[in-house]
């Protein structure tokens, strides 16, 4: 069923149906997309085998046609995945007048059809909970028909004040750019923490895909197996953008909210007396008729001679006066012919002012909204013109202008089957109007979604709220005549109760925190309020107790207890618990001489496991990782996770003696590295891996906790550069290390800031030995340490990533040398290496900062090379191979390989690189006269780069042998000591005259 756009629909799940043709061999499955009705149709012709549809076109379908839901669709949204969706009311943002349901009551709706789920059945639900019901509440409902975009239209157009569309397609239309989120606001929104989408209603499970009874149960179980084995990366998935099928829904919720709307098609069972309306409107109304009928003879049946009623009314003015009723009389004409004095005090007028005056203008001449009263829709003139009696609710005006609400009563007056006037009476309600306001305003405040409990003196319940059932369970036939001790849970002692009515009977109220238990006998919290009433002389007669079910503010607060010091993923303390318990140790070191350890542990490679399996295989693994860690140490032992693969062990209560101490960590050491070496088994796949730890053994030493984190964290990196599946015990020399690096670290800030950086250029020259480049490398001349050799400080600014300012900085450079070769004839054709390291070059502006480097110095672009390694491209082949034809075509510049055959090069990435060079890793070079396996990798790569017509580069070549061995397997460009040391430019072979 299409709720959007057919063809798009089309597009969207045609891949589902190759996916399916390809599970399961023999069948073709064909995507046909319908709009609600036409699926109808083709379902009723037998045109259809499988149908996914909205759930309540589904529930229709199915008690027609019998279908059977086989699978529910669950729907991708970012990195979530829904199971359920529902209903959005909107309507444009300038409308102040609609801010809550209440203001959707006589409003124009716009809505895609009347059986349409999340686009009108599900918000005609909702309404209906708040007192709205449509569509006879609403001034009236257009239904737009799909797509669910023309109800958008509808309501940005001005046509409807409201709009109703299902949850996702709002923000799938301002993806698309077809509409400004700023146009539209939301009614009724709910934040829900599990729901990312804008909503309006409540939830409803997604839609379900069925089969019709015709279709072969085996086909039926394979299409079953093929939809719930559909993973969420699958092209159909993505097409398609859903997540993937679960097992069918339980679509019982929804078929309660159809029953209560009438729209279910088995709904006869619950028939009642609106249906009975609906079914026989003619006949009640017949009834109905007849009885007013018969009412108005008996009325004509009173009727006297005009002596005989003139009598007899002033008989009843002067009775009624006397209980303080008013009445005055009208001729014909409407002109007052009598009042009581009662009449006259209520309205404040003479006598005089009133007679012969016409009433209706004299204290009855506008609706209590202000509108004027027109005489002819006044009730007292109409029953002067057709001779009805008519009672019920006015307002009168005081002479002062006054509003009052009035109970009347009026008689028409005939003689001889001719209008002679009418009687009226009436009464000041005001008094009345205030009590029922008074009483219904009572009434809703006891009917609260506060659960209350009235007794008396003596503590017997005489009367409870709705919400008292639902929390305790008990009706109110049940609890009147009880005692709350009905509710007594034996939680609290004697002395708890004893204290509770001490402090009532002292202040006249209580409040705390009780357990007491339910009807079916189960124990809850409660928040409970009792306040004592007392009459006129101080006297308790009455006791009011009002309570909540607080057991799921309880579970929130042990949730927020348990996330604020456990990790939710393992169930592992946290940071802040492991922080706390460690400084509880140390505390405890003090005093006492066992020595404690922290064990600080890494697992390895767990990156690759997370982007080759994903993250949900990841997770597993940590789970599985913790409990072998629980149980490879003692209970008083506290393992921790910090975050991520990271994980923390505190050992106490450790030998006295360092050595023993030392060689108890390493036991249990080992221990740990056995056991999470152990294969991990994740359904039919095996997986293994492995662990680094650095320890830290501590006394009572002045430590701190964070510099045993620190320390620990130091010696489980030496693990890892050990071979990692190894452990390090912590040697404060690391520390000397650390300090060391942090120094070189702000002194390289330092270097940046006062242009301590040159580059020194080492010629390439060809099997002739002839320069034809060189390549810039970089050296550090310190103020005080000389010149730094690259290898002390390159890794150190990766790590700080102060590897970007200074790379950009040999760019800069690097295109100023080249730019002032390309204006001398000697130096023109000469080509410039430079070596980009893998965060530059995966820096989002780096192509970008290139462009601009050679359009600031004039450069040449082809005269410039980057050269890059073979493990920079590993991380991301797709991007690396998108930026270096970015450089390549857009730019114009020549791309090396730099150090190939150290990494994992294969032809299956070679030959999709855009490269112009490869170079030979001096590794190879230094041996290839004397190893075997060296000379065949080089030779391997010179034939590698003839095939795909790259120039190969040998590095490190340093005597003569050595290029003799290169030359004679078919390289013909060298770079290293035996054609020059790199130097400043000044000292190059080669200069400009």
């Amino acid at each position: 069923m299409s709720f959007r756009d057919v063809d798009a629909t089309r597009k969207q799940w045609t891949p589902l149906a190759s996916y399916l043709e390809a599970q399961i061999p023999g069948y073709q499955f064909a995507i046909q997309p319908f709009h609600l009705e036409e699926l109808s149709r083709a379902v009723d012709n037998g045109e259809v085998d499988f149908i996914l549809t909205q759930p309540e076109h589904y529930v229709l379908l199915r008690s027609r046609h019998r279908l059977a839901a086989v699978a529910t669709l669950t729907q991708q949204v970012g990195e979530r995945f829904l199971s359920h969706f529902g209903g959005v009311m909107f309507t444009r943002i300038e409308r102040a007048d609609i801010e809550q349901l209440k203001d959707l009551r006589g409003k124009h709706i716009a809505a895609t059809h009347a059986q349409s789920l999340g686009s009108y059945r599900i918000q005609q639900w909702t309404l209906r909970q708040a007192g709205i019901e449509l569509p006879h509440d609403a001034k009236k409902v257009i239904f737009t028909g799909q797509p669910q975009d023309k109800v958008i239209d509808e309501v940005l157009s001005g046509r409807a004040d409201v709009g109703f569309v299902r949850t996702g397609l709002l923000e799938s239309m301002v993806a698309e750019g077809k509409l400004d989120r700023n146009q539209i606001k939301i009614i009724n929104l709910k934040a829900r923490a599990d729901f990312p989408q804008l909503l309006s209603t409540e939830l409803v499970p997604e839609w379900p895909f069925s089969t019709a009874p015709r279709v072969p149960d085996d086909l039926v179980k394979a299409v079953t197996l093929a939809l719930l084995e559909i993973p969420p990366g699958h092209p159909a998935a993505k097409a398609g953008k859903f997540h993937g099928f679960s097992p069918p829904a339980d679509y019982s919720g929804l078929e309660s909210i159809m029953m209560e709307l009438r729209a279910h098609p088995e709904r006869l069972e619950r028939f009642d007396l609106r249906d009975v309306i609906e079914k026989y409107p003619g006949q009640l109304m017949l009834g109905l008729s007849t009885a007013v009928i018969l009412l108005l003879l008996l009325l004509l049946h009173l009727f006297r001679s005009r002596r005989q009623i003139g009598s007899a009314l002033r008989e009843r003015a002067s009775l009624l006066n006397s209980l303080g009723e008013g009445v005055y009389g009208v001729d014909r004409d409407g002109l007052c012919s009598f009042i009581n004095p009662r009449a006259l005090e209520m309205l404040g007028f003479a006598h005089d002012e009133v007679i012969g005056a016409d009433q209706h203008w004299l204290f009855h001449h506008h609706r209590p909204d202000g509108a004027l009263y027109a005489k002819g829709e006044c009730p007292i003139y109409q029953t002067l013109t057709d001779g009805k009696h008519r009672n019920g609710e006015e307002w009168f005006f005081r002479k002062n202008g006054e509003m009052f609400p009035v109970q009347y009563s009026v008689m028409p007056v005939s003689d001889g089957g001719r209008s002679e006037g009418a009687v009226v009476t009436f009464h000041d309600t005001t008094r009345e109007r205030r009590a029922e306001e008074v009483m219904r305003i009572a009434a809703i405040a006891f009917e609260t979604q506060e659960a209350m409990v009235v007794t008396d003196a003596h503590n017997c319940i005489l009367q409870v709220n709705r919400a008292f059932t639902e929390v305790t369970g008990y009706t109110a036939e049940e609890a009147v005549g009880q005692t709350p001790a009905l509710l007594k849970s034996g939680y609290h002692d004697a002395s708890f109760y004893q204290e509770l009515w001490s402090t009532l009977q002292a202040n006249g109220h209580w409040h705390g925190e009780i357990w007491n238990r339910r009807k079916n006998g189960e124990i809850y919290p409660e928040w409970l309020t009792i306040s004592a009433v007392r009459n006129h002389q101080g006297k308790v007669t009455h006791y009011v107790a009002a309570f909540l079910d607080i057991t799921q503010r309880k579970e929130a607060e042990e949730q927020i207890q348990f996330l604020a010091f456990y990790d939710p993923l393992t169930h592992l303390p946290n940071r802040r618990l492991l922080a706390e318990r460690l400084d509880k140790a140390l505390i405890a070191g003090q005093r006492r001489r066992e020595y404690a350890a922290v064990l600080f542990i890494d697992l390895d490679n767990f990156k690759t496991l997370n982007d080759t399996m994903g993250h949900d295989v990841g997770d597993q693994l940590l789970r599985q990782v913790a409990l072998r860690l629980r149980d490879a140490v003692r209970s008083s032992d506290t393992v921790a996770r910090l975050g991520g693969d990271e994980f923390v062990i505190l050992l106490e209560d450790l030998s006295e003696n360092l050595h023993e101490a030392i060689a108890q960590i390493e036991h249990i050491g080992r221990t740990i590295l056995q056991s999470l070496g152990q294969a991990y088994q994740f359904g039919n796949l095996a997986h293994h891996c492995t662990a680094s730890i650095g320890i830290i053994p501590f006394r009572n030493s002045g430590e701190t906790v964070e510099h045993l984190l620190k320390s620990a964290d130091m010696a489980m990196y030496k693990a890892k550069e050990a071979g990692k599946n190894s452990l390090r015990f912590f040697d404060p020399a690391m520390q000397t290390e650390v300090e060391e690096r942090a120094e070189i670290e702000r002194e390289l800030r330092a270097a940046l800031q006062e242009k301590q950086f040159v580059l020194h250029y080492q010629p390439q020259v060809d099997g002739k030995g002839r320069i034809f480049g060189a390549e810039a490398l970089l050296r550090w001349r310190h103020p005080s340490r000389g010149n730094v050799a690259p290898g002390d400080f390159i890794g150190i600014a990766e790590d700080s990533r102060l590897i970007l300012p200074i790379g950009q900085w040999v760019l800069e450079e690097a295109c100023r040398q080249l730019a002032q070769w390309s204006r001398q004839p000697a130096t023109a054709d000469l080509i410039l290496a430079i070596n980009v390291s893998a965060l530059q070059f995966r820096d989002p502006g780096f192509v970008d900062s290139v462009a601009l480097a050679l359009q600031q110095t004039g450069a040449p672009a082809s005269r410039l090379k980057l050269e890059i390694t073979e493990s920079l491209l590993l991380d991301d082949m797709e991007l690396s191979i998108e930026r270096m034809r970015r450089l390549k075509d857009e730019i114009g510049v020549g791309l090396a390989l730099d150090d190939f055959g150290t990494g994992y090069s294969s032809l299956s990435y070679l030959k999709q690189l855009p490269l112009d060079q490869i170079k030979i890793d001096r590794s190879f070079v230094q041996d290839i006269g004397s190893n075997p396996n060296d000379a065949a990798i080089a030779e391997t790569v010179i034939a590698l780069g003839r095939s795909f017509e790259l120039k190969v580069v040998a590095e490190g070549v340093e005597t003569d042998d050595q290029r003799a061995a290169l030359v004679s397997r078919g390289c013909d460009a060298f770079q290293g000591y035996l054609f020059g040391k790199p130097v400043p430019i000044e000292e190059f072979p080669v200069q400009a005259s």
